[in-house]
Protein backbone atom coordinates (compact mmCIF):
# COMPACT_ATOMS: atom_id res chain seq x y z
CA UNK A 1 0.00 0.00 0.00
CA UNK A 2 1.34 3.43 -0.97
CA UNK A 3 0.93 6.20 1.58
CA UNK A 4 0.53 9.61 -0.05
CA UNK A 5 1.22 11.50 3.18
CA UNK A 6 4.97 10.92 2.65
CA UNK A 7 4.82 13.21 -0.39
CA UNK A 8 4.23 16.17 1.95
CA UNK A 9 7.17 15.49 4.28
CA UNK A 10 9.92 18.10 3.88
CA UNK A 11 12.74 15.56 4.30
CA UNK A 12 13.30 12.32 2.42
CA UNK A 13 14.44 9.81 5.03
CA UNK A 14 12.07 9.56 8.01
CA UNK A 15 13.03 7.24 10.83
CA UNK A 16 11.22 3.96 11.39
CA UNK A 17 9.25 5.62 14.21
CA UNK A 18 8.33 8.61 12.06
CA UNK A 19 7.28 6.38 9.16
CA UNK A 20 5.04 4.37 11.45
CA UNK A 21 3.37 7.51 12.80
CA UNK A 22 2.85 8.97 9.32
CA UNK A 23 1.17 5.76 8.16
CA UNK A 24 -0.97 5.74 11.31
CA UNK A 25 -2.01 9.35 10.70
CA UNK A 26 -3.02 8.69 7.11
CA UNK A 27 -5.11 5.75 8.27
CA UNK A 28 -6.59 7.71 11.18
CA UNK A 29 -7.94 10.58 9.05
CA UNK A 30 -9.57 8.26 6.50
CA UNK A 31 -13.37 8.12 6.58
CA UNK A 32 -13.25 4.36 7.08
CA UNK A 33 -11.33 4.66 10.36
CA UNK A 34 -13.70 4.59 13.34
CA UNK A 35 -11.29 5.85 16.02
CA UNK A 36 -11.99 9.13 17.82
CA UNK A 37 -8.53 10.32 18.79
CA UNK A 38 -4.82 9.87 18.31
CA UNK A 39 -2.13 10.86 20.80
CA UNK A 40 1.37 11.65 19.52
CA UNK A 41 4.05 12.23 22.13
CA UNK A 42 7.68 13.15 21.62
CA UNK A 43 10.35 15.49 22.89
CA UNK A 44 11.55 18.51 20.90
CA UNK A 45 13.43 17.39 17.80
CA UNK A 46 11.70 14.04 17.34
CA UNK A 47 9.67 15.28 14.38
CA UNK A 48 6.18 16.06 15.73
CA UNK A 49 5.94 19.39 13.92
CA UNK A 50 7.32 18.05 10.64
CA UNK A 51 4.90 15.13 10.77
CA UNK A 52 2.02 17.49 11.54
CA UNK A 53 3.00 19.75 8.64
CA UNK A 54 2.96 16.70 6.34
CA UNK A 55 -0.47 15.76 7.66
CA UNK A 56 -1.79 19.28 6.99
CA UNK A 57 -0.48 19.16 3.42
CA UNK A 58 -2.15 15.78 2.98
CA UNK A 59 -5.47 17.04 4.40
CA UNK A 60 -5.32 20.04 2.05
CA UNK A 61 -4.76 17.66 -0.87
CA UNK A 62 -7.79 15.59 0.18
CA UNK A 63 -9.95 18.64 0.85
CA UNK A 64 -10.65 17.40 4.39
CA UNK A 65 -11.55 20.15 6.89
CA UNK A 66 -9.32 20.60 9.91
CA UNK A 67 -8.68 23.05 12.73
CA UNK A 68 -5.46 23.65 14.63
CA UNK A 69 -5.36 24.94 18.18
CA UNK A 70 -3.14 25.12 21.26
CA UNK A 71 -3.55 26.17 24.92
CA UNK A 72 -1.56 29.40 24.49
CA UNK A 73 -1.32 32.01 21.76
CA UNK A 74 2.44 31.52 21.49
CA UNK A 75 2.15 27.77 20.96
CA UNK A 76 -0.59 28.28 18.38
CA UNK A 77 1.50 30.85 16.46
CA UNK A 78 4.59 28.62 16.43
CA UNK A 79 2.74 25.64 14.97
CA UNK A 80 0.87 27.85 12.52
CA UNK A 81 4.11 29.40 11.27
CA UNK A 82 5.85 26.04 10.86
CA UNK A 83 2.85 24.41 9.22
CA UNK A 84 2.05 27.53 7.17
CA UNK A 85 -1.60 27.64 8.22
CA UNK A 86 -3.91 29.54 10.57
CA UNK A 87 -4.33 28.55 14.20
CA UNK A 88 -6.19 29.66 17.32
CA UNK A 89 -6.06 29.22 21.06
CA UNK A 90 -8.32 26.56 22.52
CA UNK A 91 -10.14 29.18 24.59
CA UNK A 92 -10.96 31.39 21.60
CA UNK A 93 -12.10 28.36 19.62
CA UNK A 94 -14.49 26.82 22.15
CA UNK A 95 -15.55 29.60 24.53
CA UNK A 96 -17.67 32.73 24.32
CA UNK A 97 -16.42 35.07 27.09
CA UNK A 98 -18.84 37.23 29.05
CA UNK A 99 -17.53 39.96 31.35
CA UNK A 100 -19.19 41.28 34.50
CA UNK A 101 -18.62 45.04 34.48
CA UNK A 102 -19.07 45.29 38.25
CA UNK A 103 -16.77 42.50 39.44
CA UNK A 104 -14.43 42.35 36.47
CA UNK A 105 -14.84 38.58 36.30
CA UNK A 106 -15.00 36.87 32.93
CA UNK A 107 -17.16 33.77 32.56
CA UNK A 108 -16.42 31.36 29.73
CA UNK A 109 -19.48 29.69 28.21
CA UNK A 110 -19.04 26.78 25.85
CA UNK A 111 -19.90 27.64 22.25
CA UNK A 112 -22.29 25.51 20.21
CA UNK A 113 -19.98 24.49 17.42
CA UNK A 114 -21.18 22.93 14.20
CA UNK A 115 -19.18 21.09 11.55
CA UNK A 116 -21.27 20.10 8.55
CA UNK A 117 -18.53 17.65 7.56
CA UNK A 118 -16.36 15.59 9.93
CA UNK A 119 -13.36 17.69 10.92
CA UNK A 120 -9.87 16.83 12.18
CA UNK A 121 -8.91 18.86 15.27
CA UNK A 122 -5.15 19.09 15.80
CA UNK A 123 -4.30 20.15 19.36
CA UNK A 124 -0.67 21.12 19.95
CA UNK A 125 1.10 21.37 23.34
CA UNK A 126 -1.63 19.14 24.79
CA UNK A 127 0.46 18.51 27.92
CA UNK A 128 -0.65 21.99 29.05
CA UNK A 129 -4.38 21.21 28.96
CA UNK A 130 -5.73 20.97 32.54
CA UNK A 131 -8.21 18.40 33.75
CA UNK A 132 -9.30 20.31 36.85
CA UNK A 133 -10.59 23.84 37.40
CA UNK A 134 -8.02 26.31 38.72
CA UNK A 135 -9.53 27.21 42.09
CA UNK A 136 -6.97 30.00 42.55
CA UNK A 137 -8.17 31.81 39.43
CA UNK A 138 -10.38 34.71 40.54
CA UNK A 139 -10.96 36.62 37.31
CA UNK A 140 -11.73 33.85 34.84
CA UNK A 141 -14.43 31.30 35.60
CA UNK A 142 -15.31 28.05 33.82
CA UNK A 143 -17.68 25.27 34.80
CA UNK A 144 -15.40 22.31 33.98
CA UNK A 145 -11.76 21.53 33.33
CA UNK A 146 -10.53 22.47 29.87
CA UNK A 147 -10.12 18.89 28.62
CA UNK A 148 -13.81 18.18 29.34
CA UNK A 149 -15.01 21.30 27.55
CA UNK A 150 -12.67 20.78 24.60
CA UNK A 151 -13.89 17.26 23.89
CA UNK A 152 -17.53 18.22 24.49
CA UNK A 153 -17.23 21.10 22.01
CA UNK A 154 -15.57 18.95 19.33
CA UNK A 155 -17.91 15.97 19.63
CA UNK A 156 -21.06 18.11 19.93
CA UNK A 157 -20.07 19.93 16.72
CA UNK A 158 -20.07 16.60 14.87
CA UNK A 159 -19.99 13.17 16.47
CA UNK A 160 -17.61 11.99 13.73
CA UNK A 161 -15.03 14.69 14.42
CA UNK A 162 -11.56 13.40 15.31
CA UNK A 163 -8.84 14.75 17.57
CA UNK A 164 -5.05 14.54 17.35
CA UNK A 165 -3.30 15.46 20.61
CA UNK A 166 0.36 16.47 20.23
CA UNK A 167 2.72 16.95 23.14
CA UNK A 168 5.66 15.91 25.28
CA UNK A 169 4.68 13.69 28.22
CA UNK A 170 7.94 14.62 29.98
CA UNK A 171 7.05 18.31 30.20
CA UNK A 172 5.60 19.57 33.45
CA UNK A 173 1.86 18.79 33.72
CA UNK A 174 -0.72 21.49 34.54
CA UNK A 175 -0.43 22.97 38.05
CA UNK A 176 -1.49 20.61 40.87
CA UNK A 177 -2.09 17.71 38.47
CA UNK A 178 -0.21 14.42 38.59
CA UNK A 179 0.16 14.07 34.83
CA UNK A 180 -0.89 15.46 31.47
CA UNK A 181 -4.27 13.76 31.10
CA UNK A 182 -4.83 14.91 27.51
CA UNK A 183 -1.90 12.66 26.54
CA UNK A 184 -3.19 9.68 28.52
CA UNK A 185 -4.92 7.21 26.18
CA UNK A 186 -6.52 5.20 28.99
CA UNK A 187 -7.93 8.33 30.67
CA UNK A 188 -9.45 9.59 27.41
CA UNK A 189 -11.03 6.24 26.61
CA UNK A 190 -12.34 5.62 30.13
CA UNK A 191 -13.60 9.14 30.85
CA UNK A 192 -15.15 10.07 27.52
CA UNK A 193 -16.05 6.65 26.11
CA UNK A 194 -13.81 7.26 23.12
CA UNK A 195 -11.52 4.98 21.17
CA UNK A 196 -8.00 5.90 20.19
CA UNK A 197 -4.32 5.06 19.85
CA UNK A 198 -1.14 6.50 21.33
CA UNK A 199 2.29 6.81 19.71
CA UNK A 200 5.66 7.87 21.09
CA UNK A 201 8.61 9.33 19.16
CA UNK A 202 11.90 8.79 21.00
CA UNK A 203 14.66 9.40 18.45
CA UNK A 204 15.82 13.03 18.39
CA UNK A 205 17.11 14.01 14.95
CA UNK A 206 17.25 17.80 15.11
CA UNK A 207 20.51 17.97 17.09
CA UNK A 208 23.85 16.58 16.06
CA UNK A 209 24.81 13.08 17.16
CA UNK A 210 27.13 13.13 20.13
CA UNK A 211 25.49 16.14 21.80
CA UNK A 212 26.02 15.87 25.56
CA UNK A 213 22.78 17.78 26.16
CA UNK A 214 20.89 15.31 23.98
CA UNK A 215 22.52 12.32 25.66
CA UNK A 216 21.68 13.61 29.14
CA UNK A 217 18.10 14.46 28.18
CA UNK A 218 17.63 10.99 26.72
CA UNK A 219 19.03 9.35 29.87
CA UNK A 220 16.62 11.37 32.01
CA UNK A 221 13.61 10.36 29.89
CA UNK A 222 14.61 6.68 30.02
CA UNK A 223 14.83 6.82 33.84
CA UNK A 224 11.07 7.44 34.14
Amino acid sequence: MNFKIFEFLHFTQPTVEQSGVLKAMEDFVSSENQYDFMVLCGAAGTGKTSITAALIGYLNELGKPYKISAPTGRAARILGRKAKTTTSTIHSMIYAPKADNETGKVTFKLKLGHNANPTIYIIDEASMIPKDIDKEQNLFQVEKGLIYDLIAYIKNANVNNKIIFLGDRYQLPPIDEAESYALNKEFLERTFNLKGNSYLLTEVKRQEDGSYILENATDIRKSY
